[in-house]
């Protein structure tokens, strides 16, 4: 059984792993997830299951984002294997973090340059209506649509594809 913990401690870069967490209140719900706000689970926040157990929980959830992030890979590589999910997450939030260990700025400083990227507050309205409207599929696509163009997610996910392609060149 191999676990996300093992695969992160082989992957990530050296200078983020000081700030990996496992198994928080945030990974539970999430898996992955960067926090910069130092009154929550600051830090990069891991759950730290089974990856059969969070690869099989993936491919059962109809996302459009998880089938456009497939997507992307296979094009890249020209192949697609469901490990490349954990590699490409990982990789993913170790671009975030090391984008705020770059910045030089504190996290209250640095959570507000993201909310620059918010489109005109569009993501925060979109939020505000989610939470009124939980089960609406369209609303909550659209969010996750809208967040993941952000200039702060499409960096991460571009960092996160090249160190994919030079992390298996080189396994």
């Amino acid at each position: 059984m191999k676990t996300i913990k093992d695969i992160a401690t082989q992957l990530l870069d050296e200078r983020v792993k000081l700030y990996v967490k496992y198994d928080t209140k945030t990974a539970k719900q999430y898996y992955f997830m960067c926090i910069f706000n130092e009154d929550l689970d600051f830090g990069i926040n891991l759950m730290n299951e089974d990856i059969e157990i969070v690869i099989k929980t993936l491919k059962e959830t109809d996302d459009y984002i998880l089938n456009r992030i497939k997507e992307v890979i296979s094009d890249k590589l020209g192949y697609f294997e469901d490990i490349f999910f954990i590699y490409f997450f990982l990789f993913h939030e170790e671009a975030h973090w090391l984008e705020f260990l770059e910045s030089c700025m504190n996290s209250k400083d640095y959570c507000n340059s993201i909310k620059l990227n918010d489109y005109n507050g569009e993501l925060a309205k979109l939020s505000e209506e989610i939470k009124n409207n939980s089960d609406n599929k369209a609303l909550i696509d659209s969010y996750r649509w809208r967040y993941r163009s952000t200039p702060y997610e499409k960096r991460a996910d571009a960092y996160a594809l090249e160190k994919l392609v030079l992390y298996l060149d080189n396994k």
